[in-house]
């Protein structure tokens, strides 16, 4: 409550009184004259209509070391003196500010260093009274409402814009805005800030939300216990997918901002490798690098894996895994042949086949087959689950609603068998399994059971030994009473089976690069887990020179790092180093000022007062790595077309739309220009007319040189951070240059040069633009 109070005194004086910039001095990448102290716009409309602001704060952030915090926040209700004056109104934002900061005891505010929490994106509104949002789940970046979107991971939902109670829901006038230019590790000192006469518009404003996507990265061990101590890295506690520096004078920037995958992480490929144990292989694996790797990729439970190259003519050629028997198959050997053999994948026949597999999920399931067709035939399950609620699993379906058998095993030990509904427990069926043992060991119940493969029902799965082994998809089911009813928490998985004690060759099915998406599942440390997906859609941004050089985030094979390994709450360490986390929390908000004036429309006798500037943007493929190489260069070029750049729609509540053109309107006059890319990795961004040669706007990233972030002769001056200044058009008089036209079929070419000193994931080449139809 003292926090929130601080804030409204704050706003209630700062909302009437225009005031010096938040932070400091910005720049123009193609002006050295124009004013960008918010404070000097002219009036417009009429003498008093000043250039005032308003401050608004996100949710409070609450991270641990290495967490990512990535969500949509409330409403944050501007005060009642800029509600009320601007209520059937239109408030015109000229430009806006951010930072974040923490409350100090005596109220007052410090700056959260880039070092301490990392903003990787953020993704603001400022609400009207007749507009409210709904989230919704996108399908990929070929979603016609993820398009221009940016900051897209499939799986991850967006934030649309929805009417509420609109009495013109046909109106010009935006009822909800998007802030998202430069919203990222540059967002602090680069300009957001536009022409005189141009302005985001909003209908009677009432409020702000933003989705801040924030990364914690400051060490606790009291290396970095003040500002001033800049970044200061642990080697003990990053992932083995970690690409930065560690020691050395490069040492300046923590690579979790990058988003490395840890071994949290499962990535699912599916169709990228499977095991064979008759025949062989389509494609072979070629090299013992992959081999080991593939091995991984087969979805067998690793718990003791033995890798070994060398020469042998009595087993198959290539890459091979033997399982040593054990329901938990936890005895693997790898095996890379180097020998030009002929023997068959399985080798020579031993006896009835017997295969074993083993997956952790929210239950612990181990399978043990036998396909002996006369005594000791059948399969062996072994759950393991809560000793005091019930749990379950079904085979064969990852949905309730494809109303599967299920085997439940209650709080008290019964148990008991159902064909579950859609979403409701459904039919019990007789019991097919047997209770070999019951029993509880530290609060976990383990159930040992056998069955006939075959079901004894439609409703029962069946289970075969005849195939080179088995990826059986269940799921599984947690509730929070003893007795059978609704479940508290469910998951799915897939449990990988191979036959016992013959090699089984691991087979690299045929891929094409590029066009394979795996599957991420990340466990959480209470067991469950969330999915999403990376790699893939390159192909999708055309053309595009990521295909051709093999980027390794255009494909769920190759992929490391980046979004698809990044979503909220999400911890970028590797699960041994959990107990190693500091449990001390960084809390802090987001803060932003916002700078406008009041819309005068147009009458008889004077224009509007400002015009409104719709969101023009292009994402190159949401992300891509760059690659570490002997030159410490990559350059990456991409061609598009201006009308690429934009989404027509309803601008009403659409924040990413812009209006649909008139006859006369043949292109886009652009009037601000800004790129988006990462820390460490950006040095140079251009774009081209690339029908005339003639550069439209080149921006060159600004590393910092100091560590404090409230250093006296610069803010936000943190080592090894970047920040970016954009292209701005307007008045000749004003000190812009003047406006450019594009027509809606000009070609335009994108480069972008990076620091390849170090790989880095998910870098980022997005043109934020803000223009007019012409």
């Amino acid at each position: 409550m003292v926090w929130v109070m601080a804030i409204v005194m704050t706003l209630a004086a700062g909302s009437v009184v225009p005031l010096e910039n938040m932070n400091g001095e910005y720049f123009i990448q193609n002006s050295q004259s124009f004013n960008t102290n918010f404070s000097s716009y002219p009036a417009l409309g009429r003498s008093n209509n000043t250039v005032r602001y308003v401050e608004a704060y996100s949710d409070e952030i609450t991270t641990l070391y290495s967490q990512v915090w990535w969500t949509m926040g409330d409403l944050y209700s501007f005060p009642d003196d800029v509600v009320k004056a601007l209520d059937k109104k239109t408030m015109a934002i000229v430009g806006y500010e951010f930072d974040q900061v923490m409350q100090n005891a005596d109220g007052t505010e410090s700056q959260v260093p880039i070092t301490w929490s990392y903003n990787h994106h953020y993704s603001a509104r400022v609400v009207g009274k007749y507009a409210t949002m709904e989230q919704v789940n996108v399908t990929g970046f070929d979603d016609p409402r993820a398009k221009n979107v940016g900051h897209l991971s499939p799986g991850h939902s967006i934030w649309i814009g929805k009417s509420l109670n609109d009495p013109t829901p046909n109106s010009s006038i935006p009822a909800i805005v998007d802030f998202d230019e430069a919203n990222g590790g540059e967002w602090r000192k680069s300009f957001h800030g536009y022409p005189h006469g141009y302005a985001q518009l909003v209908d009677s404003p009432v409020g702000f939300r933003i989705e801040p996507m924030q990364i914690d990265t400051r060490n606790r061990d009291g290396s970095m216990a003040s500002p001033a101590d800049g970044f200061v890295p642990d080697p003990t506690l990053v992932p083995k997918s970690y690409a930065a520096p560690l020691v050395g004078p490069d040492a300046v920037y923590s690579g979790l901002l990058e988003c490395p995958c840890t071994d949290r992480i499962a990535k699912i490929i599916p169709g990228a490798y499977s095991l064979k144990s008759s025949g062989s292989c389509a494609r072979r694996i070629a090299t013992s690098t992959e081999c080991f790797k593939a091995a991984d990729g087969v979805g067998l439970a690793n718990t003791t894996r033995t890798t070994s190259q060398g020469a042998d003519l009595t087993r198959p050629p290539g890459c091979s895994l033997e399982v040593d028997g054990g329901q938990d198959s936890s005895k693997q050997s790898v095996f890379f042949n180097t020998a030009p053999s002929t023997t068959a994948c399985g080798g020579a026949p031993i006896g009835p086949p017997k295969l074993a597999g083993s997956a952790q999920s929210l239950v612990a399931l181990a399978i043990e087959l036998d396909g002996a067709t006369t005594g000791g035939g059948g399969a062996t399950i072994t759950l393991t689950g809560p000793a005091t609620v019930w749990f379950g699993v079904a085979f064969g379906a990852t949905q309730m609603a494809a109303q599967p058998g299920a085997i439940i095993v209650d709080g008290n030990g019964a148990v008991s068998e159902y064909q579950l509904g859609d979403h409701v427990g459904g039919t019990q069926l007789a019991t097919q399994v047997h209770v070999v043992s019951n029993t509880v060991v530290s609060g976990a119940r383990t159930v040992v059971l056998t069955r006939a493969l075959a079901g004894a029902s439609s409703a029962q799965f069946s289970f075969n030994t005849s195939s080179d082994g088995a990826r059986i998809p269940w799921m599984n089911a947690v509730g929070s009473s003893a007795n059978y009813s609704f479940h508290k928490r469910m998951s799915s998985s897939t449990v990988v089976l191979a036959k016992l004690r013959v090699p089984n060759c691991v087979c690299g099915d045929k891929i094409v690069f590029g066009q394979t998406r795996a599957q991420v599942v990340y466990t959480h440390d209470d067991g469950t887990t969330e999915e999403t997906y990376c790699g893939g859609g390159c192909t999708n941004t055309t053309p595009t020179d990521l295909i051709p050089t093999r980027n390794p985030r255009c494909d769920g094979t190759t992929y490391e790092g980046g979004l698809g390994c990044c979503h909220h709450l999400w911890l970028l360490t590797d699960r041994e180093q959990r107990s190693r986390i500091s449990p001390q929390e960084l809390k802090f908000r987001m803060k932003v000022r916002i700078w406008y004036q009041e819309y005068i429309p147009s009458s008889p006798t004077a224009p509007a007062s400002h015009q409104l500037l719709s969101r023009m943007y292009h994402s190159i493929a949401g992300e891509y790595d760059v690659v570490k190489n002997p030159t410490g260069i990559q350059t990456n070029e991409f061609k598009f077309k201006a009308k690429d750049m934009v989404r027509f729609g309803n601008v009403r509540t659409d924040t990413m739309s812009t209006p649909y053109p008139t006859a006369n309107q043949t292109g886009i006059k652009l009037l601000y220009a800004n790129g988006h890319c990462h820390a460490a990795a950006c040095l140079e961004f251009s774009l081209y007319n690339d029908d005339t040669g003639e550069l439209i706007c080149r921006q060159v990233g600004r590393a910092g040189s100091t560590l404090r972030p409230n250093s006296t002769a610069e803010k936000f001056d943190e080592e090894g951070y970047i920040r970016l200044y954009p292209c701005v058009w307007g008045d000749h008089s004003e000190g812009l240059a003047t406006p450019l036209f594009l027509s809606f079929e000009t070609n335009l070419r994108s480069v972008k040069i990076t620091n390849a000193t170090y790989t880095h994931y998910g870098e980022m080449a997005h043109w934020q633009t803000r223009g007019v139809l012409a």
